[in-house]
């Protein structure tokens, strides 16, 4: 059985090792990015379009509470120069499903103020309501890049829970008990 030399390698490769190097410099960076929690209390999703050119960076389309986290996240990124075309950059947010609500027991006062309302027989807890959305629920944003004429289109996917919105008077689900 014969062998390849060794010389062949490199003219086989050339294609995988031209497109490594000429996305090294690229660098697409969503370490810890996720949902913008404002939005994703008040259910808002949808698309922020970037495009990208020797010109500049300018914003195509995207609703004003999406718009600021898809930016600040861009600003990371490391976008090689395109000796033509530009860069069309699409993050897509979407909600899913709904931050659960638990009910928790808590005292009510310090000991000394639960001391008298034991004695009047009033309640000495309360019932709360917790919200826990935990971003571990969802998923990693992600990214997918495709090269479409001169340009490059990139697409990231960022996915969401629904936040509850908690306020201290919204918590309490007693009647007063003075």
């Amino acid at each position: 059985m014969r062998r390849l030399s060794l010389a062949i390698y490199p003219i086989l490769l050339s294609p995988v090792l031209s497109a490594q190097m000429e996305n090294q410099h690229m660098r697409v960076n969503l370490d810890g990015y996720h949902y913008p929690p404002l939005a994703a209390s008040a259910h808002i999703q949808g698309d922020v379009t970037f495009e990208v050119s020797a010109a500049g960076q300018g914003l195509v389309s995207g609703h004003p509470l999406l718009v600021r986290s898809a930016q600040d996240n861009l600003k990371t990124w490391s976008l090689p120069p395109l000796q033509s075309g530009k860069y069309l950059i699409n993050y897509h947010f979407q909600v899913i499903g709904e931050g659960v609500t638990a009910e928790k027991m808590v005292p009510i006062g310090n000991k000394f103020e639960r001391f008298f309302f034991h004695l009047v027989r009033a309640p000495t807890k309360k019932v709360i309501r917790v919200c826990s959305s935990d971003l571990m629920l969802t998923a990693p944003p992600r990214h997918t890049m495709v090269q479409e004429g001169d340009g490059i289109v990139i697409d990231v996917f960022v996915a969401g829970l629904a936040r509850c919105i908690q306020t201290e008077a919204s918590q309490v689900t007693l009647a007063s008990h003075l």
